[in-house]
């Protein structure tokens, strides 16, 4: 199979699913990339479509939801595959509406069609990624017959693959999309899923530029790029981990604890490997009625930071865990601003500020704040002994000795970290 890869690694969270899905593809069948095409297995499909059929909890956690209006399209594409659409689509009760699948569920039966018949998703020819503009319409691909699914359509409506030779920029578009960049776009979407909260989904995609920039490297060199994307994806799904247990504090704007917890985790994974940084993207879409929209599009960098090695790493591992009392006091400071009946800690003033001052040690590589964080921490256990004495709970209790003994832990850090940085102790 020759796939020819010619989509703009922009922005749009069309260019994002399908640089993903192309990563995905390599990362489980190989091949070699040459300047016109990358050469693929015949079976490249089917054999990623396998793996994915491997996780079924995983699978089954993708829940953005396909809409009314994305039948046609989705009937067409299981009839490319010999599939009965009628077999695919739930039981309509009498007078009620169609039924809505979340793309998980399209994502599974093409995953079945790669086990019950693999022949279905063979490609021996050509497969063609590239863009063309007519009208107020963007094709990608070329064969027919073009899908037109809500989820791209609406998503990249204003502007879309914004490029200098296309005129459309901040002009309303949509996207049709031929059945071989359909199914590029699920494996994009199952390998970048996070989770969801109420009506909002999270992806975090690697970013199309990390792709372009792998796939240029192995050109040059010659070699199968799939070990160097399966390291790739395998540390930005250490990421997909730490979101999960943050889905609620993923959603606010500013977003710090998540992205001061994967700081952490990106720093152990990416130690001990060759790879000094890597860029992702935490893009937040919502599900209003027939449409989606991306209310949040946050770019991540994932570095391997010298000051984040060894005991210390471990130690700040426990911080930002989900068990951790900083992140139960950001929870309810982010119900509090949800407008939920919640109390806020006793001593939210401090942990806030503490949580700001580890930011900017850990995603900053700022020195000094790791001593400022463990000076809140300090304020904090003494609100909270304060409150203990005044009769407060156990929880209260438990959280004040969880603060000391993490300044306990730390103070030796901190000292070797000044010394370090600045030549003479803090």
């Amino acid at each position: 199979m020759r796939l020819i890869l010619k989509v703009p690694p922009d922005a749009s969270f069309l260019s994002s699913a399908l640089h993903e899905g192309v990563a995905y593809l390599l990362s489980v069948a190989g091949g070699r990339v040459t300047p016109n095409h990358i050469e693929l297995p015949d079976d490249a499909f089917a054999r990623a479509f396998r793996e994915v059929a491997k996780d079924e909890e995983r699978l089954s956690g993708v829940k953005i939801a396909s809409t009314r209006n994305d039948r046609k399209s989705i009937n067409n594409l299981l009839k490319s595959l010999g599939v009965n659409p009628e077999d695919f689509w739930p039981e309509k009760k009498k007078g009620g509406k169609a039924s809505i699948v979340p793309y998980g569920n399209l994502i599974g039966k093409v995953a079945e069609v790669s086990i019950s018949k693999p022949e279905a998703l063979n490609r021996p020819g050509t497969v063609e990624l590239s863009v063309r503009l007519k009208g107020k319409e963007i094709f990608v691909g070329s064969d027919e017959p073009f899908l037109s699914l809500a989820l791209f359509k609406s998503c990249d409506k204003y502007g879309s693959l914004r490029v200098w030779e296309f005129t459309s920029l901040g002009e309303q578009v949509r996207q049709k999309l031929s059945i071989n960049a359909a199914l590029t776009c699920l494996l994009g979407l199952y390998s970048s899923y996070v989770g969801r909260v109420g009506n909002t989904n999270l992806f975090l995609f690697l970013d199309p530029s990390e792709v372009v920039e792998v796939l240029s490297t192995s050109m040059m060199s010659g070699k199968d790029p799939s070990e160097a994307l399966r390291w790739r994806i395998n540390v930005r799904n250490t990421g997909k981990e730490v979101i999960t247990d943050f889905l609620e504090a993923a959603v606010v704007p500013p977003a710090v604890l998540t992205r001061l917890a994967l700081s952490v985790k990106f720093a152990e994974a990416l130690e001990g490997t060759d790879i000094e940084a890597l860029r992702l993207r935490l893009v937040r879409v919502d599900e209003e009625g027939n449409i989606y929209k991306v209310y949040g599009d946050m770019p991540i960098e994932a570095r391997r930071e010298p000051l984040l090695k060894g005991r210390l790493s471990e130690k700040l591992s426990e911080h930002v865990s989900k068990s951790s009392p900083l992140m139960r006091c950001v929870q309810l400071f982010v119900w509090k601003g949800q407008g939920r009946g919640v109390r806020l800690c006793e001593e939210n003033d401090h942990v806030l500020k503490a949580v700001d001052a580890l930011y900017r040690f850990v995603a900053l590589s700022d020195p000094a704040a790791l001593a400022e964080y463990a000076r809140h921490l300090r304020d904090a256990a003494d609100v909270l002994e304060a409150a203990v004495r005044g009769g407060e709970s156990g929880a209260a209790a438990w959280r004040m000795n969880t603060y000391r003994r993490w300044v306990a832990g730390l103070d030796y850090a901190v000292r070797e970290l000044m010394e370090r940085v600045f030549g003479s102790s803090a």
